[in-house]
């Protein structure tokens, strides 16, 4: 995503992935005989639709607008924010709680989270410093409430089916809104730039499609706040990639991260 974004803009390239997501859920329901509709109440068609702009448009793009502010590891750093958003999410919508367990094993992953992440010299200005956690914070519970305002609907319908819908909601939206933001670049640019689709056309399949079922999947099979713990990890296999793929240095920070947030995950398993 990050090499593609140096030559698409941050909407041209959602709106792109957004598509390529679309259409993976529509096979998806095609090649395992799913019914292609599903009649629901205005009520539940009205909670999609949130579900579709708060997650799959507004969080996006507030998500970038931190990103280019803070930059990774400072963003990192915020996505700390994610569990906690999710677990409180949960409770004020289905009364969850988390026991002793997950707390001690959230405290670790985020410990890994911030040991792993976290580097002085990318702290900017002041303002972007505070814009940037506003944007990122705001981006985090947005796509909480997004994923768990329509879990009663996944949980008794097809999981693949509400992704679909999501993301139709969400794209159709984010094109209405795309001329507020987008300058210059057309909105369709990713779809004619040939040149960048061995970079967008495999992230918009693992990461459009198949890591929001597998996210949604979390939430469907397990409790909320269990789900977001495990989720907290993406950082901790950030640092362990970059090791790997990157040959980066391995240095005592990275080692103590990956160790936290591998035990972290661990006890929560037990």
């Amino acid at each position: 995503m990050r090499v593609a974004g140096y030559q698409i803009g941050v909407i041209p390239l959602n709106i792109f992935k957004n598509t390529i997501a679309i259409v993976g859920f529509f096979l998806t329901l095609v090649f395992t005989s799913t019914a292609l509709w599903i009649d629901l109440d205005i009520h539940s068609w009205a909670l999609i639709a949130l579900s579709g702009i708060l997650g799959v448009t507004l969080a996006d793009v507030f998500f970038v607008a931190s990103l280019n502010r803070l930059g990774a590891s400072l963003q990192a750093l915020v996505d700390c924010v994610y569990a906690p958003s999710v677990i409180l999410t949960a409770f004020i919508l289905f009364g969850e709680t988390i026991g002793t367990v997950e707390i001690i094993g959230g405290t670790l992953v985020g410990l890994a989270v911030l040991i792993g992440s976290y580097k002085p010299k990318e702290v900017k200005n002041r303002k972007a410093l505070l814009s940037g956690i506003a944007f990122g914070v705001a981006a985090h519970i947005l796509m909480a409430i997004g994923a768990l305002v329509v879990r009663d609907i996944y949980q008794t319908h097809s999981l693949v089916w509400v992704c679909l819908m999501r993301f139709v909601f969400g794209n159709v939206f984010l094109i209405l809104l795309a001329p507020l933001f987008v300058k210059g670049q057309p909105l369709f640019y990713a779809f004619t730039h040939r040149k960048t689709w061995k970079f967008t056309i495999p992230i918009s399949i693992l990461g459009a499609f198949m890591a929001t079922l597998l996210w949604l999947n979390g939430f469907k099979y397990s409790l909320a706040g269990r789900a977001a713990i495990y989720n907290q990890m993406s950082t901790v296999f950030i640092v362990l990639l970059a090791i790997v793929i990157l040959k980066e240095e391995i240095t005592f920070r990275k080692l103590l991260s990956i160790s936290l947030g591998i035990l972290g995950a661990l006890i929560i398993s037990l």
